[in-house]
């Protein structure tokens, strides 16, 4: 035999049951669901409108709340993020030196340069390098040298 919290949920089902099937029905019918009165004599609909309009507060208004974490237990904001500061690179030292001539050829060219440190003459050709600058192009009255992306030109004085 059934208990009497059996018999009063299983009433309490029925009853349920029966009132969604009535709703089911009526908006099958009308579809449109009656909407209760609110206590300001405006609809629940309107009511709803309302709600849908509603604008969060601009972040600036949480400004303490953000910089006192609520899952921390100090709740102070977690320090900033280190920045790894890396020494720039060295600077490309210039080239020191100066274009005395060039030497044009069937064969061959060549580039005649008077290094400035220390007044020597040197003989360079196409691909030849001088402190880590290397020959990339030999003109006719201009050299030019290239070294870590960097290019740099030399002219015959006028």
């Amino acid at each position: 035999m059934p208990s009497v919290g059996n018999r009063l949920t299983l009433l309490l089902l029925i009853i349920c049951s029966a009132l969604g099937a009535a709703l089911w029905q009526q908006t099958r019918e009308t579809g449109v669901v009656a909407t209760p009165k609110t206590t300001e004599g405006t609809s629940a609909q309107s009511a709803a409108s309302t709600r849908n309009d509603f604008r969060a507060p601009p972040l600036v208004n949480f400004r303490e709340i953000s910089q006192r974490p609520l899952f921390l237990s100090e709740r102070k904001p977690p320090p900033p993020p280190k920045v790894e500061r890396r020494a720039p690179p060295p600077p490309v030292m210039p080239l020191r030196l100066m274009l005395e001539g060039v030497v044009l050829s069937s064969q061959e060219k060549i580039a005649v340069l008077l290094n400035i440190t220390n007044s020597e003459v040197i003989h360079l050709t196409l691909g030849m390098e001088h402190d880590g600058w290397k020959l990339v192009s030999i003109e006719k009255s201009l050299v030019r040298f290239e070294r870590s992306g960097q290019t740099q030109e030399l002219s015959l004085p006028e």
